[in-house]
């Protein structure tokens, strides 16, 4: 009954997919309270999945990304080595004592304008384009066609 429920929709598949009435359906929601948890759980399965819901979602992502454009993150980390030297004595030249490293990580942040071909794609061109394309392509067609085939 619930795998019905969450695939189907509606609490009609679930009774009949079980073999039950629906006032037996019912009835055993107001008995049992995890019977009733686990409706609400099909619901709710349901309704994530459902294409009306998701396209909601889409489209609150799609107005995201066109309002703001995409925002991207990432982390450099560079290691650098500090050498420590000592001073040479009588004109000899320094020699390296010691040295550290240290490793410096930094984040980084871009915003990236929406791609055209993802506005183009949602947005539709306008139909006069469309149809003057339209035109232009049966007026080139038209030069190629005989005249008889045209009666």
């Amino acid at each position: 009954m619930l795998k019905a429920i969450a695939t189907e929709g509606g609490d009609e598949v679930g009774w009949l997919a079980g073999g039950i009435s629906e006032r037996t359906f019912y009835t055993w929601m107001n008995r049992h309270p995890q019977f009733l948890q686990a409706v609400v759980r099909a619901r709710e399965n349901f309704r994530r999945r459902c294409p009306k819901y998701q396209k909601g979602l889409a489209l609150e992502r799609l107005t995201e990304a066109l309002e703001g454009g995409q925002k991207i993150k990432w982390t450099t980390k560079k290691t650098r080595r500090l050498d420590h030297f000592i001073p040479g004595k009588d004109e000899q030249p320094a020699k390296l004592g010691w040295y550290d490293e240290e490793t410096v990580t930094e984040e980084h942040t871009e915003y990236r304008p929406t791609p055209k071909w993802a506005i183009e794609r949602v947005i539709p061109r306008p139909i006069e384009e469309d149809v003057n394309a339209a035109i232009a392509f049966s007026t080139s067609e038209a030069d190629r066609i005989s005249g008889e085939a045209w009666i």
